[in-house]
């Protein structure tokens, strides 16, 4: 099966923008001029699962054991945030392996859920004297507010089965001023 670090697809991009602003009377351009942004958007595919039965199945008191699979256990990802953390995975087409057997499902062949962040700042610097200057920085991490799901509970036997239990933070907002001489 796939390896445990396998992702499809993996975006990342960075840019850096000068902001363009109207103004050139000498006191207010020192306020309006010479914005800038700049930002990293990441979007990366789900991680694999395996769908493991919380046993010794196989009687050989190790692991490498999985799950039967009794029919398709992917759900619409059209659903609700909420519905998507109650249940990822169609829970009722997984069973418990015969005695002595390792389960038919294959290694990491299902997958979490996919993930997306932007990390944004504005930031001005501005020339206070020939060897000043002054910096202000508004940093916002996950800018978009956006709460990725984390992976599902992959244990058969547990109550939590097939639920996501783990969502990424919320936004955050910093601000700096940096004095350069």
């Amino acid at each position: 099966g796939p390896a445990d670090f396998d992702r499809r697809h993996n975006f990342v991009t960075s840019f850096l923008y000068n902001l363009p602003f109207p103004g050139q009377q000498r006191i207010l351009s020192k306020f309006t001029q010479g914005w800038r942004t700049n930002g990293i958007f990441r979007y990366v595919s789900g991680s694999p699962l395996t769908i493991v039965p919380g046993t010794d199945r196989a009687l050989r008191g190790g692991g490498g054991q999985r799950a039967d699979v009794i029919g398709n256990p992917v759900l619409s990802s059209e659903r609700s945030f909420d519905d998507q953390r109650a249940q990822y995975l169609h829970t009722a087409v997984f069973a418990q392996p015969a005695l002595g057997t390792y389960g038919n499902s294959g290694r990491n062949a299902f997958y979490g859920p996919g993930q997306y962040n932007l990390d944004l700042s504005f930031f001005k610097t501005t020339t206070i004297a020939e060897r000043a200057r002054l910096e202000f920085r508004w940093e916002l991490f996950n800018a978009l507010n956006h709460a990725n799901l984390g992976n599902p509970n992959t244990t058969l036997n547990s109550s939590a089965f097939g639920r996501i239990d783990t969502v990424t933070g919320p936004r955050n907002s910093h601000l700096g001023l940096k004095a350069s001489f």
